[in-house]
C-alpha cells in the first residue's frame, strides 16, 4: 500500500509540476502579447494626437494636483490638454453651464469639464470612458477644464 501511494503520490507532483510549467509558458505568452499590444495602442494614440498638447489620463492629472499644485500648473495650466477618462457625472451648473466630471485620484480631486455641446452631453452616461480636449484653467477644488469637447482622436477603434 505504501508502494503504491509513494507512486501516486509520485504522478501527482511530476503532473502538478508538469500542469504548472505549462501555465507559467502560456502566462508569460500573454504577458507578452498584452504589452506588444499596449506598445502598439500608445504608438497609434501619439501619432493620432501630434498636434495636441498634452495626452493624459484623468487619474494622474489629478494625482499631479494633489502631489504639487505649483508644479502640475506649470505644467498643465493654460494649455490644451486631451484627458481620458471614467465620467463620475453629468450636470449643469447654477449658469446652465454643462460638466462632465471625470473620475479622479480622490473625491476632492476630480477634473471638471466645462462642456459646450448639450446634445451630445445627452448621448453621455455615468461611467462612460470618453476624451475630451480643453485648456486646463488649474485647480479651484477639482481641476478645472473650459471649452471642452470630445476628441475622437483619442479612442482606438
Amino acid at each position: 500500500m505504501i508502494k503504491i501511494s509513494v507512486g501516486l503520490l509520485g504522478s501527482i507532483v511530476f503532473g502538478a509540476s508538469t500542469f504548472i510549467s505549462c501555465a507559467s509558458e502560456k502566462k508569460q505568452q500573454d504577458f507578452t502579447v498584452v504589452d506588444t499590444i499596449m506598445t502598439v495602442s500608445d504608438s497609434v494614440v501619439k501619432n493620432k494626437l501630434a498636434d495636441t498638447d498634452i495626452l493624459i489620463n484623468a487619474l494622474t492629472l489629478s494625482k499631479n494636483y494633489i502631489d504639487n499644485e505649483v508644479k502640475a500648473d506649470k505644467q498643465y495650466k493654460g494649455k490644451v490638454l486631451v484627458v481620458t477618462g471614467v465620467i463620475q457625472e453629468i450636470s449643469k451648473g447654477i449658469a446652465g453651464d454643462i460638466y462632465v466630471i471625470f473620475v479622479g485620484a480622490n473625491k476632492q480631486r476630480t477634473i471638471l469639464c466645462q462642456f459646450n455641446h448639450e446634445d451630445v452631453a445627452a448621448t453621455l452616461n455615468k461611467n462612460d470612458i470618453i476624451s475630451l480636449r480643453g485648456r486646463c484653467d488649474g485647480l479651484m477644488g477639482s481641476v478645472l477644464m473650459s471649452n471642452c469637447e470630445i476628441d475622437t482622436r483619442a479612442t482606438l477603434n
